[in-house]
């Protein structure tokens, strides 16, 4: 497991950059993080406007974060 001090700051964008929208789920067990570390570097990210979550009209389809 890594922690929030040993990624990068744009840690979380950059998967989604390379794999495409995630559901926090899939994103979180690429990240490596440990649960909270993980939604620690999710808030901080999408602050910083490097992601964003992806709600479909459809409430059936999954909500997913992509890359900014």
């Amino acid at each position: 497991m890594l922690t929030w001090n040993e990624v990068k700051a744009n840690h979380l964008s950059s998967i989604l950059k390379k794999q495409g929208p995630l559901k926090a789920e899939e994103l979180w067990r690429a990240s490596q993080l440990g649960i909270d570390d993980f939604y620690d570097v999710l808030k901080e990210e999408e602050a910083k406007g490097l992601l964003r979550e992806n709600q479909p009209e459809d409430a059936k389809k999954p909500r997913t974060l992509e890359a900014a």
